[in-house]
């Protein structure tokens, strides 16, 4: 409410005045008068639209959405609580709300402008047995701010687009979930692992305030709650590896640290048992001298803890610099300690090469490495298989070949396998695209070289792989999507992709992961959680954190 002052002093006012001070007449008098609050009508209106493109503009021929609740979010949580105002869009997908007598959401102590915050609910599609056709997935962000002070008739329009479950085979389980708690700083570089029965393990690097980086792990139940608050395993300057026996009992997490005095690179592990109690402290394989360095590639663990760590030696020389590198093969015992020796895998000529490491349930593991042949013609894929006493199984194979760069060589390989041996492998051809080729636990091959997707690898990240104990198998990677037209931004945006391959052999539609499109989404890793699904973790922006690491379950149909 609002006053102001007024007086009935016209006759006086309109009296010749002298250039003596005249004293007020005694019937002058001063009254005050109530008005109505003055408050500028504001309004926020908009379209919904059906954006087939994913372009985040409202473009010839797309459709409006009806259905849709859009509401005013007051405490910006989004999601629409009791007491905020909301409507439902029309048949042509159009809405408005009329906000003069709607308390804003934020008023800046500085300026005084008052601002709103609209946000859409999207429908995910499932009938009511929580199966159906699919999801709704937005292209623009899920809320607008509107400064109803310098733009009381605002306009905001809502992209969203639907994506069909039916042709992928899988479907989400509940909603993209936090795995971080803490969300000071960045947190980046996701791994994830499970165990037979869906518990899964996730870590990532966190970047400190002062540069440095602390690898923290979380364990999570098969239903996707938290079984653990956040474990921090290490200071650490590397991405960590993360590895989950099949009983469950066992977590090992590995990673490496650089060391700006020596130039050179340290790598470590830990145990921690199912529950998230440590079994040993940071256990050193490598250290990192003037003269050596050593890197992890990967970690994989069998059926009851055992486990092999996968890493790479460096050597210095003053004449010729860092050469090598030797890749090597360190076996565990559940308990922490060192089974056997270090096992000689391979000298890649190729020294920023991808390398890795998986395992089955009873010990047996294959390594696989990008690498150039011995006269450095043309990129290759090897593999090697190993027994349970870490001998060779087999000879070495080569799963592709390609040229020595550019359109057509072969990088960025991964492995997976499965309880029981069977495993796959894959690599970037090309730089664009993903490739694979599923093995039997003998090292022969299982089916043909199947393209799995088509993006921009260029920056040498291996995809996402694992596979489940019926040998369906799943990839995981990020496809750089190009800015949205007409807006400034340099640099693409990335969406997580996963993409099904069957134990028959069928391959499955692609489905994008990510629920929260704003910001980049990018770094993805995957793990089998039993029964045919999977979970997949990568770091991006998302509800509560915009540089965190976020998990989204799926199940099949």
């Amino acid at each position: 409410m609002s006053f102001s002052l007024t007086s009935s002093l016209t006759s006086w006012l309109r009296r010749p005045q002298s250039a003596h001070h005249a004293r007020t007449p005694a019937r002058a008098r001063l009254a005050v008068e109530w008005l109505e609050d003055r408050t500028v009508p504001s309004s926020v209106q908009g379209v919904m639209f059906d954006d087939a493109n994913r372009n985040g503009a409202a473009d010839a021929g797309e459709a409006g959405l009806a259905g849709f609740t859009v509401f005013l979010d007051v405490n910006r949580d989004g999601v629409q609580n009791v007491g905020e105002t909301s409507t439902v869009t029309g048949v042509a997908g159009q809405y408005a709300f009329d906000t003069t007598s709607v308390p804003p959401a934020v008023v800046s102590a500085t300026t005084g402008h008052q601002y709103d915050f609209v946000a859409i609910a999207l429908l995910d599609g499932r009938g009511a047995d929580g199966l159906g056709a699919g999801r709704w997935m937005n292209t623009t962000a899920t809320f607008a701010i509107v400064n109803r002070t310098t733009d009381p008739a605002a306009l905001r329009n809502f992209g969203a687009y639907f994506q069909p479950f039916a042709g992928a085979g899988v479907q989400p389980v509940g909603t993209e979930t936090p795995a971080n708690v803490a969300t000071a700083g960045a947190q980046s570089n996701a791994v994830v692992a499970a165990d037979a029965i869906g518990n899964y393990v996730v870590a990532w690097r966190t970047t400190n305030a002062d540069g440095t980086g602390t690898v923290i792990a979380r364990v999570f139940n098969a239903n996707g709650t938290a079984r653990t608050s956040e474990l921090v395993v290490a200071t650490a300057t590397g991405a960590p590896e993360v590895a989950m026996s099949g009983d469950g009992s066992r977590i090992v997490v590995a990673w490496s640290s650089y060391n700006a005095t020596t130039n050179s690179s340290s790598t470590s592990y830990r145990v921690y048992s199912g529950a998230g109690a440590a079994v040993t402290g940071a256990v050193l394989i490598g250290g990192g001298t003037s003269t050596t360095s050593i890197s992890l590639d990967g970690v994989a663990t069998g059926a009851t803890g055992n486990s092999v760590v996968l890493y790479r030696t460096s050597t210095f020389n003053k004449s010729f610099g860092w050469s090598g590198p030797a890749l090597k093969a360190q076996r565990y015992t559940a308990n922490g300690s060192a089974n056997g020796g270090a096992i000689s895998v391979a000298s890649p000529n190729l020294i920023n090469g991808a390398a890795s490491v998986a395992m089955d349930g009873a010990g047996n593991f294959v390594a696989v490495w990008d690498d150039t042949t011995s006269k450095g013609v043309s990129t290759v894929v090897n593999f090697q298989r190993y027994d349970t006493a870490g001998r060779k199984a087999g000879g070495l194979i080569t799963v592709a070949s390609g040229g020595l760069d550019g359109g057509n060589a072969v990088k960025a390989s991964s492995v997976a396998m499965n309880a029981s041996g069977r495993f796959v492998v894959t690599y970037v051809y090309g730089g664009q695209i993903l490739r694979a080729r599923v093995f039997n636990p003998d090292g022969t091959a299982a089916g043909a070289v199947v393209q799995v997707a088509t993006a921009d690898f260029s920056g040498g990240q291996p995809a996402g792989v694992a596979i489940d104990g019926a040998g369906n198998v799943t990839f995981s990677w990020t496809d750089n999507r190009q800015p949205t037209p007409g807006t400034t931004s340099s640099y693409p945006s990335g969406e997580v992709h996963v993409r099904r391959l069957s134990a028959t052999g069928v391959l499955g539609e692609v489905l994008i992961v990510n629920t929260t499109t704003a910001g980049r989404q990018s770094g993805s890793a995957v793990a089998a959680t039993g029964n045919g699904k999977f979970v997949v973790v990568w770091e991006g922006s998302g509800v509560g954190d915009d540089s965190g690491v976020f998990a989204q379950q799926f199940a099949p149909l």
